[in-house]
């Protein structure tokens, strides 16, 4: 007797379309009782008739559960009416399926605000506001203070030549960081350069380069005092920001609506 592995689907492939040239065998397949439903279902199509219900060999195949993956797909009407007979195409787009919804646009897009002035710096202050600068400046102030109180310094630090920044100071610094995106130096120290060929005048022009660096040391967004320890439940990873980045979230929202068309690609939504 032959051993039949039930766990290979090509040796379950085989005995479905195995055809057995014995007239009697077929006669004996066609008074035997109809085929289990899950026999019925894996073999459609195939010559799964030509197998003796009543052999010893195969009465294992009849008792073996046929996993989904083997099984033919059947069209959803099919299964509804009952009807085993192999679809001609498997999963097909149907007539009569409902069409999404045409949703007319009525959003009013473009810029929500009257400008009396439209300079770049107009522009600006419609994302960051007078109010957003005027808090970098408080913070950044205070932040001096909680760092510099007890710290005694060295007398050539150059932290001893802070002063309290100003909302021009401040609105200035951030006019550099903005240039710094358009020009792409590795050095910060070069934008400042006195080298005929990498000098930059505008840089100068705006902020020396020792307040620069001292502004940016002690930039800041958030009192740290007012943070909650990383222990507690509603500790907030981005606690430093969270304030400006509402805020500009705020702004962008309401300062300017997309129009119909739009499109949005992986940059954008990284």
């Amino acid at each position: 007797m032959e051993v039949i592995d039930l766990g290979d689907p090509a040796t379950l492939w085989r005995l479905a379309t195995v055809e057995d040239s014995s007239s009697e065998t077929q006669q004996a397949s066609s008074s035997s009782s109809p085929e289990p439903p899950f026999i019925a279902e894996f073999y459609q199509g195939s010559n799964a008739s030509n197998i003796e219900s009543n052999d010893e060999e195969f009465s294992p195949l009849r008792q073996r559960h046929v996993p989904p993956a083997f099984r033919q797909p059947l069209e959803l009407d099919e299964l509804e009416e009952g009807n085993r007979e192999p679809s001609s195409s498997t999963s097909t787009w149907r007539e009569g399926s409902t069409p999404p919804a045409n949703l007319p646009f009525t959003g009013q897009s473009g810029l929500q605000v009257e400008m009396e002035d439209t300079s770049p710096l107009d522009y600006l202050k419609l994302m960051v506001t007078d109010e957003m600068v005027a808090s970098l400046v408080t913070e950044t102030n205070r932040y001096d203070e909680q760092t510099l109180k007890n710290k005694e310094l060295s007398p050539k630090s150059r932290f001893r030549q802070w002063t309290p920044v100003t909302v021009n100071e401040m609105w200035a610094f951030l006019g550099l960081i903005i240039a710094m995106g358009l020009i792409l130096i590795e050095n910060l120290e070069e934008y400042w350069s006195l080298h005929t060929m990498y000098k930059l005048p505008f840089f100068s022009s705006v902020l020396k380069k020792d307040r620069f660096c001292l502004i940016l040391s002690f930039l800041h967004i958030a009192n740290n005092k007012d943070q909650l320890k990383r222990e507690n439940p509603a500790y907030d990873l981005i606690y430093k920001i969270r304030n400006f980045v509402t805020s500009l979230t705020t702004n962008f929202k309401w300062v300017f609506l997309p129009g119909e068309n739009i499109t949005i690609n992986e940059v954008m939504v990284a």
